[in-house]
């Protein structure tokens, strides 16, 4: 029952992710992740994911130490 439910919350949405990604071709999918502005969400997401990770280190380590 619970494999179901995962199934249903996570690999349904990634399989219509990838699914309409690819839609308008592969050339059209590689273009659209290599815009300039694709580049630069991408670039600002491991930027605020690397800033959010040595936070959660050095507070996890606070609480974890008390």
């Amino acid at each position: 029952m619970l494999r179901a439910i995962l199934i249903g919350i996570v690999l349904i949405p990634i399989a219509a992710l990838i699914w309409q990604s690819i839609a308008g071709g592969l050339d059209q999918f590689l273009h659209a992740i290599t815009s300039p502005q694709a580049l630069a969400a991408i670039q600002l997401t491991f930027a605020a994911s690397f800033v959010v990770v040595l936070i959660n280190a050095v507070i996890g380590t606070l609480i974890a130490w008390v």
